[in-house]
């Protein structure tokens, strides 16, 4: 065996067993291309069986879209939010349907009638665009064709205008003649184009209490769109499906290659599409037959040789459309299937015999010793012995393996170096946020920090206040609050490199705006290329009245006033810093009249926490925990907000750096 550990054991050992696995592997692939046949009818049978279920369960999908838009507009009618009584009614209702229309893609065309045939309907056309179309008594029997803006307004040229009589359309005829709930059947829809567009829908007659009619509610989709949708049904790489109404018209199908079936319907036996016609022909054939899952199967051959299986399932909708749905499927795409399991599994047993008998034993004893050195060493780096060598004993993988343990040791080492410096950093960076907070008699203030790593670039500061406690009764207080983009060691740095900037800059009584200037042009050179830094300065007055503050792409304060119960956000601020050089500043200013407000500003990892839905905590329920919590200390507060944001997020360690300050008047 010292001869093999020169060689990879991938050459050395499959040469030892090759002879003696060649006969039994033989004799198992022989055994399982005579099984994969047996068996492959069947598998074919529910193969189809499951590809239109699958289809079944699309299209169910995409009716629902006619369904839920027609009883939502019929309850907003009978609710009385939509007005239909008048013209001018009807037209009002043309931005809301044209909203419906753009949010339900898979829908072409809704219609709103009133109780005296006065209607419009929405279409969307060829291009994408909507146009609007109306039939008002002032038409004279003519239905008017507009173009519609991205609003749903309509536009001032009229498109064109033609005859048509509503009660003689079939959503009409299929509304009254209903008990309420109709579909009707494939149909050409009304318009001015050469060429026709066949269409069906889902029609609703809708009554008032005392059973006098309201309207009618019509949702419709063209056989074109109901087709672009079958298009993401993939049953095989050349399967088909395709829908049948109950009289044997073709309503929809993928990879459609019969353009009358869009314009002016087609019997899907009489279609020009090979695969098409063949396939509902074979469904009404002598060798059709119905399985055990209620599908109906059959056959054909096209002219090229090929076999298809045929599998047709109908709707059952009780409110629904009576419609056919069948998928076609060539039987090389199934039996392709089959190879690969068969192929599989003769692989699958090779790996089984590559490791059995006498050979089995000596790969374990040739790998056996050189494991047993490998994890005499993994133990002592594990007991924390970090300077433990791995022996390179047996084959080439196994030197390998031990190079590549080496080298995981001493990353450890630096790994554990790093972690070290990241405390120290940590520890630096804590040291640089304030330990005090500047409250006073008529205000309680608290603030704090907690990181998502181990240093982060968040931060906060109150620059003229002094660590050791000190209060100063007269004079204003000023707040800094800032984020940097990103976290960790890079962020960390530009935020001390900020902090030193307004600190340096700092002045008791100059414009909060003209210091943002002045940190700006510090941070401009320093920070490099796609970083910056918002900052939010406040100034307020000792008493709480007045408070002036400058933005530089920072979130504003919010400002809570629990005696009217009312939040405030002002508005003002400009670019962030380090992305101009020559920014300016404004500052603003605002009088505090309620005597208890709560002011709270905080970057942007307070309200962007996401929980595991991905849905953002956002401010409006930051403002509900405000509220709630308005009665308690500034610090409670912050801890009450902290609580929010874990058990929203359903951890305790948040995706970003969240620093909040709290100032909360004293009455």
């Amino acid at each position: 065996m010292r001869l093999f550990s020169r060689f990879s054991v991938a050459v050395s050992y499959p040469i030892l067993t090759l002879m003696l696995v060649m006969g039994v592997f033989i004799l198992i692939g022989f055994l399982a291309l005579r099984g994969t046949r047996e068996t492959s009818s069947e598998l074919m049978l529910r193969l189809t069986d499951q590809a239109t279920e699958r289809m079944r369960q699309y299209v169910l999908s995409s009716l629902e879209a006619p369904t839920r838009i027609g009883d939502f507009n019929a309850r907003q009618l009978t609710d009385g939010a939509m007005k239909i009584d008048s013209a001018e009614d009807i037209s009002n209702q043309v931005p809301f349907l044209a909203s419906q229309l753009r949010a339900w893609t898979g829908v072409s065309a809704i219609l709103v009638c009133n109780s005296r045939d006065e209607l419009v309907w929405v279409e969307r056309v060829a291009n994408g665009s909507l146009h609007l179309y109306e039939y008002f008594d002032s038409h004279d029997g003519y239905c008017v064709e507009w173009a519609l803006d991205g609003e749903g307004r309509k536009l001032p040229e009229e498109i064109s205008r033609f005859r048509y009589d509503p009660t003689k359309r079939p959503w009409h005829v299929a509304a009254m003649n209903s008990n309420g709930v109709g579909w009707t059947p494939l149909y050409l829809w009304a318009n001015s184009l050469e060429e026709g567009i066949v269409g069906s829908g889902r029609c609703l007659r809708v009554e008032s209490s005392d059973g006098s009619m309201l309207g009618i509610i019509d949702v419709g989709f063209t056989v074109n769109d109901l087709s672009r949708q079958l298009e993401q049904i993939k049953v095989s790489p050349n399967g088909r499906v395709f829908i049948m109404d109950n009289k044997g018209m073709l309503i929809a199908a993928n990879s459609v290659q019969d353009e009358s079936a869009a314009t002016n319907g087609v019997l899907a036996r009489e279609s020009a599409d090979m695969e098409v016609k063949m396939a509902a022909v074979s469904l009404d054939g002598p060798g059709i037959f119905l399985d055990e899952r209620g599908f109906l199967h059959s056959t054909f051959t096209a002219p090229d040789g090929e076999i298809y299986q045929v599998d047709s399932e109908r709707l059952k909708l009780q409110d629904g459309p009576d419609w056919t749905l069948v998928t076609v499927l060539p039987e090389s795409d199934i039996l392709a299937g089959v190879d690969l399991i068969r192929d599989r599994l003769v692989s699958s047993s090779l790996i089984v015999l590559l490791f059995s008998g006498i050979i089995a034993i000596m790969i374990a004893r040739s790998i056996t010793k050189p494991i047993i050195s490998l994890k005499h060493s993994a133990s002592e780096i594990a007991s924390g012995e970090l300077d433990a060598r791995f022996s390179s004993r047996g084959g080439l993988e196994f030197t390998q393996l031990s190079d590549a343990l080496e080298r995981m040791t001493r990353g450890l080492r630096e790994r554990l170096e790093m972690r070290t410096a990241l405390a120290v950093a940590m520890e630096v960076q804590q040291n640089l946020l304030p330990q005090t907070f500047p409250s006073t008699q008529q205000l309680d203030i608290a603030g704090s920090c907690v990181f998502s790593d181990e240093t982060g670039g968040d931060y906060f500061d109150f620059p003229l206040h002094s660590d050791s406690g000190e209060v100063n009764e007269e004079g204003a207080i000023t707040i800094a609050i800032g984020d940097v983009t990103g976290h960790g060691i890079g962020a960390a740095l530009i935020m001390a490199a900020a902090r030193t900037a307004l600190r340096t800059c700092l002045t008791e009584s100059g414009s909060l705006g003209t210091l943002l200037e002045r940190v700006n042009s510090t941070l401009y050179g320093d920070v490099p290329s796609g970083r910056f830094m918002t900052m939010l300065m406040l100034r307020l007055a000792s008493d709480g009245s007045h408070l002036e503050w400058s933005s530089a792409g920072h979130d504003p304060p919010i400002i809570y006033s629990p005696g009217t119960d009312s939040f405030k956000e002002p508005a003002g601020g400009g670019v962030p810093l380090a992305i101009l050089e020559d920014e300016s500043y404004d500052q603003y200013e605002l009088e505090l009249d309620d005597g208890r407000e709560i002011i709270f500003t905080a970057t942007d990892g307070v309200w962007e926490t996401a929980n595991q839905q991905h849905e953002l905590f956002g401010k409006e329920r930051l403002m509900d925990v405000l509220r709630a919590n308005s009665a308690l200390e500034s610090k409670d507060i912050i801890t009450s907000v902290i609580a929010a944001l874990d058990e929203f997020r359903g951890s305790s360690r948040p995706a970003d750096d969240v620093t909040m300050v709290v100032i909360k008047r004293l009455a």
